[in-house]
C-alpha cells in the first residue's frame, strides 16, 4: 500500500509489554509499501518491551521496503528499549532530503537524530537535527547514538546536514557515539556538514566518540565539514578513543578541509582533522577550498 501526505499536529503514541515486537510511529508503525509526499508529526513517541525489540519513529518505527523520505518533519520526542529515530526507528535502504527532527531521542540500544538503525545503504541530505540523542537506561552491553544517524549497518553518506543536539550513548560493554554518525558498519562519507553539539559515550569497557563519526569500521572520508563541541569517552578500564571529527575507525581514514575546534576535550587517539579556535571558526577565511552556496 501507499502512505502519503500526513500530518499529525499532538498527541501521544505509547505501546508497552508484548510477546513479540512492538513498533510504533507517530504516522506508521510498519511499513512495507512506499510511503510518498510530506509527513509531519508533533505527537511524542514511547515503546516499552522487555520481552522483545522495540522500534520507534517520529515518523516511522520500522520498514522492510526501501524508504525514501522527503520533507519529513518531526517535533516530538521518541523513546524506546531498542531502536529510536527521530524520523524513523529501523530502516532498509534509507534516503532522508529536506527532513528535520527537533524532537529528544533516546533509547536502550540505538538512537539517532533522524534514523536509529540503517541497514543497507544510509543517505541524508540537506536535512538536520536539533534534539538531544541519548541513552535510556545504562544496563545495557552496547549502545550507539548519532546526532543523524544511530547506528549504520551498510554504507552511511551525510552531506550538507547539521546536528546541534547533544549526543551520548553509555553501556556496560561498548558505547559509540557521533556528532552526526554514531557507528557505521560500511564505508561512511560525510561532507558540506557539520556539528555543534557535545559528544560523549561513556562504557565499563570500549568507548568511541567523535564529533562527527564515533567509529568506522570501513573506510571513513570527511571533507568541508566541522565539529565545534566537546569529544570524551570515559571508560573505566582506559579503553577510550575519541577524536575531535572521527573517534575510531579499522581500515582507512581521509580527512580533507575539515576542522575542529581547539580545546574540545578528548584522548589522543582519534583524528581530529585541522585545530581552530573559536574565533577563528567564526572566520569564512579559515574554510579554504568551501563553496558556501553548498554548507
Amino acid at each position: 500500500g501507499v502512505v502519503s501526505d500526513c500530518v499529525v499536529q499532538s498527541g501521544v503514541v505509547e505501546s508497552d509489554g508484548g510477546i513479540n515486537s512492538i513498533r510504533a510511529g507517530g504516522i506508521c508503525g510498519t511499513n512495507s509499501g512506499e510511503l510518498s509526499g510530506s509527513f509531519s508529526n508533533g505527537a511524542s513517541v514511547t515503546v516499552s518491551n522487555d520481552s522483545a525489540s522495540a522500534y520507534a519513529g517520529g515518523i516511522l518505527g520500522y520498514s522492510t521496503a526501501s524508504l525514501e523520505m522527503n520533507a519529513a518533519v518531526n517535533t516530538g520526542n521518541v523513546s524506546s528499549d531498542s531502536y529510536s529515530g527521530g524520523l524513523v526507528g529501523y530502516g532498509d535502504d534509507v534516503t532522508v532530503t529536506d527532513s528535520y527532527n527537533t524532537g529528544n531521542v533516546s533509547s536502550d540500544s540505538y538512537s539517532g537524530g533522524l534514523v536509529g538503525y540503517g541497514s543497507g545503504t544510509i543517505t541524508v541530505t540537506d536535512s538536520y537535527n536539533t534534539g538531544n540523542v541519548s541513552f535510556s537506561f545504562s544496563s545495557s552491553f552496547y549502545c550507539y547514538s548519532g546526532g543523524l544517524v544511530g547506528y549504520g549497518d551498510g554504507d552511511v553518506t551525510v552531506s550538507n546536514s547539521y546536528n546541534t543536539g547533544n549526543v551520548s550513548s553509555a553501556a556496560h560493554s561498548s558505547s559509540c557515539s557521533g556528532g552526526l554518525v554514531g557507528y557505521g558498519f560500511g564505508d561512511v562519507t560525510v561532507s558540506s556538514s557539520y556539528n555543534t553539539g557535545n559528544v560523549s559515550s561513556p562504557s565499563d569497557f570500549d568507548s568511541y566518540s567523535g564529533g562527527l563519526v564515533g567509529y568506522g569500521r570501513s573506510t571513513v572520508t570527511v571533507s568541508n565539514s566541522y565539529n565545534t563541541g566537546n569529544v570524551s569517552s570515559p571508560s573505566s578500564d582506559d579503553d577510550s578513543y575519541s577524536g575531535g571529527l572521527v573517534g575510531d575507525w579499522r581500515d582507512t581514514v581521509t580527512v580533507s578541509n575539515s576542522y575542529a575546534r581547539r580545546g574540545y576535550r578528548s584522548s589522543a587517539s582519534g583524528t581530529s582533522g585541522s585545530l581552530k579556535t573559536e574565533a577563528e571558526l567564526r572566520e569564512r577565511a579559515t574554510f579554504t577550498n568551501w563553496d558556501f552556496s553548498e554548507v
